[in-house]
């Protein structure tokens, strides 16, 4: 009985309408009104999530049209919400986004990707000056209201590449001094190294040709000649390579003194004297008077000095020639000239004077020798004297080499 009893209370399953739980058709307008406050939804809710970003932040429609933007957006680029949302991006801020990189920007990822990762911008704005922009950009699409939407998150990292760029800057500088240290150090051991030698074959050469272990027939003496003659070379190329290579480390130190103008010309020009008279050159000096002393580091004048002589003599004419030495007063500064009327300089190979290892034709290289360093050495001498130097030429009539020396060195005033 019991169990009858159960069984009439429970619910008798009678038919259902399923006709009621068929949804009747939506109309359109209602379809439109609730994608709209979908979207006004999630606009609001969009809008409240990236206001919260440090970070310059929009978001645009397919038709990149400013949906909304972020707080750090109008503040960074001085724009407001009434000059933003809804325009054109490229129209913003009259028109100072119209920028051709962001245009590629845009075109990946309306075609090719979905996401788009650190894409930098560079961009110089009129009201805001130059900018470095790192972008990252992402397209979404909203299936409940049928809408693509790109998300684009801007960070200024104008500050941090300026940062960047001087910090190379000093890691070069830095990089190339202790490059230019060790090379020099090198040089320094190397040189004593192989002067040490050298010196040894030139002084036994000397001796040889002197005589003095008996005298030496005419081959032997040619051979001696030849062996002077290479070592001297090789022995001046090392000291050139070495003064250089000090120059730049910065190791020269110059001990300047008081000296006599017309002594230390013509201490320069004995010298030469010697090679002048092989090539029949004649020497001549032009000295001015009201120009009696300058204070100059006396070993490295003589070596300016010397260079250039050198050459002017050396580029001679092979029937000889004139080389010429003039001093004068310039306000506060002394004047020097050597000019010779020797093979000249063509014009397109005056940029090549006063660089190192460069000749101003490799004609010129195995006719009459050397390495060019002599000019180099010469210029980076005067700048460190705080002078300057220039050349002035016409090709098969001759040269001037002029350099410019202050009479007296400034002295520095202690507080």
């Amino acid at each position: 009985m019991k169990d009858e009893a159960k069984t009439k209370k429970q619910p008798i399953n009678e038919p259902v309408d399923l006709r009621q739980q068929i949804a009747k058709p939506e109309k359109p307008e209602t379809r439109l009104k609730r994608a709209g406050a979908v979207a006004e939804e999630s606009s609001e809710y969009a809008g409240s999530i990236i206001e919260t970003l440090r970070s310059p932040f929009l978001a645009l429609d397919a038709e990149l049209k400013v949906l909304s933007a972020n707080s750090s957006f109008y503040d960074t680029f001085k724009v407001t919400p009434e000059k933003t949302v809804g325009f054109f991006i490229y129209d913003l801020g009259n028109r100072q986004w119209n920028i051709p990189r962001l245009r590629t920007l845009f075109e990946g990822i309306l075609t090719k990707s979905t996401r788009i990762d650190d894409f930098e911008v560079e961009h110089d704005f009129p009201l805001l000056g130059y900018k470095v922009m790192l972008l990252n950009a992402r397209r979404i699409y909203r299936e409940e209201i049928d809408t693509t939407m790109i998300l684009l998150s801007i960070e200024d990292i104008t500050n941090r590449k300026q940062a960047e760029e001087e910090l190379k800057k000093h890691l070069k500088k830095g990089c190339l001094a202790y490059e230019i240290k060790t090379k020099s150090d090198f040089l320094t051991s190397m040189s004593h190294e192989m002067r040490t030698p050298l010196n040894a074959v030139i002084g036994f050469s000397e001796i040889l040709k002197q005589g003095i272990p008996g005298k030496l027939n005419e081959k032997q003496e040619m051979y001696v000649d030849e062996i002077l003659t290479g070592s001297k070379h090789l022995l001046n190329l090392i000291n050139d390579i070495l003064d250089i290579s000090k120059i730049e480390a910065g190791s020269i130190e110059l001990n300047i003194e008081k000296l006599s103008v017309s002594q230390a010309v013509h201490e320069g020009l004995n010298l030469v004297k010697e090679k002048a008279m092989e090539r029949n050159v004649l020497l001549k000096v032009e000295l001015d008077p009201g120009l009696e002393f300058i204070e100059a580091d006396r070993l490295r004048f003589k070596q300016i000095l010397f260079n250039l002589l050198t050459n002017a003599v050396k580029f001679s004419k092979e029937d000889g020639g004139l080389v010429t030495v003039k001093t004068r007063k310039e306000g506060d500064m002394a004047i020097f000239s050597v000019s010779d009327t020797g093979i000249g300089i063509r014009r397109e190979d005056m940029g090549k004077l006063f660089k190192e290892f460069k000749q101003v034709s490799s004609g010129i290289s195995r006719k009459y020798g050397g390495t060019g360093l002599g000019l180099a050495i010469s210029k980076k001498l005067v700048e460190l004297h705080g002078g300057k130097i220039r050349a002035e030429s016409k090709y098969g009539v001759g040269s001037t080499f002029t350099f410019s020396l202050p009479i007296e060195v400034k002295k520095e005033v202690s507080n």
